[in-house]
């Protein structure tokens, strides 16, 4: 069952995404994991857990660009060691916003996958949902580096598709990925090179499923 901080939080997402949920929709999102993975769920029903997914996803933007917080945004110093500010000292205060949203939406899934084995489909697709975020918007740093225009592409578009209420251009100015990708480019350090094609805005049109 979903309750209390959780279900607030997926009704806030919904609602930012252009979405009502129902009772019917909740008792879809709710439906345990193990439930749906055995084929628990009707072909109308899994139709609608898409369709929600989706609005989820753009409510995840949306509500980004406005710097939602997940959990308290002092949990990513005591978290991490250092403040989004301290992390990101090239950023302004438009990807700053989007960053706290991100970062404190991260904790606030490693929280719930961590509390419960067999979470409702609703938790159990988030984890999927931050990795895809992060893949295009917060990449770990590692040995295979995207392009940067390829990523300041990827972006917009996702932006774009979304409809997100953002400053794009004060965002990619003033984006710390993008500063330092480029840096690293022009130094002649950007190993190898990947690309982004499949994980644009095709994925995240099934945000979470």
């Amino acid at each position: 069952m979903l309750t209390g901080r959780v279900k607030q939080i997926i009704g806030d997402m919904a609602e930012a995404g252009g979405c009502q949920l129902s009772d019917t929709d909740w008792e879809i999102l709710a439906t345990p994991t193990s439930v749906v993975e055995a084929g628990g769920l009707t072909e109308a029903q899994t139709s609608r857990l898409d369709e929600v997914s989706a609005r989820l996803g753009r409510g995840f933007f949306h509500l980004g660009a406005h710097g939602y917080e997940y959990v308290d945004s002092d949990q990513i110093k005591r978290k991490f060691g250092r403040t989004l500010r301290e992390n990101y000292p090239e950023a302004n205060e438009t990807f700053l916003a989007f960053a706290t949203s991100y970062w404190t939406f991260k904790l606030w899934v490693q929280e719930l996958v961590a509390s419960d084995d067999d979470v409702p489909i609703s938790v159990d697709m988030l984890p999927a949902a931050e990795q895809l975020v992060a893949s295009v918007f917060f990449p770990t740093p590692g040995p295979a580096k995207i392009d940067p225009s390829q990523r300041e592409q990827t972006q917009r578009e996702i932006l774009a598709e979304y409809e997100v209420p953002i400053d794009v251009e004060a965002f990619i100015a003033g984006n710390p990925i993008l500063i330092r990708d480029r840096q690293r480019s022009s130094s002649g350090c950007a190993g190898s090179v990947i690309g982004l094609a499949a994980i644009g805005v095709g994925s995240l049109s099934r945000f979470f499923r």
